[in-house]
């Protein structure tokens, strides 16, 4: 038999093995938007089909600690050394294959144990292809679906454990999340956030996806619950937040004006930069990285807040970014955590650096003020449920 892991629970799967599989933080500011070679679905290998499925309870406990026992079995091993698995055909995904590259597993078994120790707190949700007249309990949650879903909705993380992968949890999530909760999901998704508290680390979180897949999977997935939204929201999502408040400052600034944003035109973010010889010479440094940058103009705005740039050598480093950048003719601005929470402050700055990447945007207007307030809400909101001895911490 097979377990179907989604929803939430699929969505705190991923969460654990972005984490368990780290990456390099050099690799995550390399990485390009379209640049899948990281992504679940280059790794695993993959079904569009619900087979076999387990129902009952006890059915489906006994499919994860047999899981477990065979990621076990495995042995220790460094998810850095992963090598891509060939995904498999919808016929061949219900077969008992032997799961993951053994470089996964323990990364696999990582985020199983997340999910397992999850369960006190709320139930278990999978996926099943029909009414088995089984009800729901406590412990577990059976998510019924008529439609057929789109290729690799499926992901194979070890024997007869499949999850729903990062695209379809971002439409599953759809149905029941705010606007702005979606958006959070959807960049935290397309990003690398760090291990730890600190910002600065030599590894972070695994990208899942990317704005143009989560575009892609949720046009072809019709019928689903939330896909409408999701197929607004996937529009409006970047690549490559690094952290909680990029993705904060990103949702506000380049979401549609009409759906509480600034409207601004969107930029890269984190994207390296190398540096002249003079810049080089006068700081040291052969290349920075920039928050958000507008290439063709020339124009990088950068964060600065108190969690990520509070240390002596932190602050150094920024000042020889800032200086290097200037040299080297960038049109620099900076939001710090209080301007941004400062309303009015925060949609002049924007507008400022939008002039300066050579677009007239639209002032905060009384009429607008209430959706805009409503996303910073929901995305906040958002931030604390899901990730609330960071946030707390960072953001009091």
């Amino acid at each position: 038999m097979n377990v179907y892991l989604s929803h939430s629970t699929a969505l705190l799967f991923w969460r654990a093995w972005s984490a368990a599989a780290a990456i390099p933080l050099h690799a995550f500011h390399d990485l390009g938007v379209a640049d899948a070679s990281l992504f679940p679905a280059s790794l695993f290998a993959t079904s569009g089909v619900l087979c076999n499925e387990a129902v009952r309870s006890a059915d489906v406990q006994s499919v994860m600690e047999d899981a477990l026992q065979s990621l076990a079995c495995a042995g220790p091993v460094h998810s850095s050394d992963a090598s891509p698995a060939a995904s498999t055909n919808d016929s061949a995904s219900c077969s008992t294959g032997a799961g993951p590259m053994p470089s996964q597993a323990a990364a696999v078994m990582s985020a199983l144990k997340e999910v397992a120790r999850s369960q006190g707190a709320g139930p278990l949700h999978i996926m099943v292809a029909r009414a088995h007249g089984t009800r729901n309990s406590g412990g577990l949650m059976r998510h019924r679906s008529p439609v057929a879903f789109p290729r690799q909705s499926f992901i194979k993380v070890a024997p007869g454990v499949f999850v729903c992968s990062p695209e379809l949890v971002f439409v599953q999530m759809a149905a029941s999340l705010t606007r702005g909760g979606l958006l959070a999901v959807g960049y935290e998704l397309c990003g690398c956030y760090p291990l730890g508290e600190e910002r600065a680390g030599a590894l972070v979180r695994r990208p899942l996806s990317s704005p143009r897949r989560l575009a892609a999977f949720a046009a072809r997935a019709s019928g689903l619950a939330g896909v409408k939204a999701a197929r607004s929201a996937a529009k409006q999502v970047l690549a490559k937040s690094g952290s909680l408040m990029e993705t904060e400052v990103s949702i506000i600034a380049f979401s549609l004006f009409s759906q509480g944003g600034l409207g601004l035109r969107a930029p890269l973010l984190n994207e390296p930069v190398v540096l002249s010889n003079s810049a080089r010479t006068a700081t040291g440094l052969s290349r920075v990285v920039c928050d958000w940058l507008w290439p063709a103009e020339r124009v990088v705005l950068e964060y600065d807040g108190r969690d990520a740039h509070s240390s002596p050598q932190q602050q150094a480093h920024d000042a020889r970014k800032r200086d290097a950048l200037r040299i080297d003719g960038f049109n620099l601005a900076i939001v710090t955590s209080s301007q941004f929470h400062h309303v009015n402050q925060c949609a002049e700055l924007l507008r400022g650096v939008a002039r300066s990447a050579g677009q007239r945007s639209a002032a905060l207007k009384p009429e607008h003020l209430p959706r805009h307030m409503a996303l910073r809400e929901q995305v906040r909101k958002h931030h604390r449920t899901h990730f609330p001895s960071r946030f707390r911490k960072a953001h009091p």
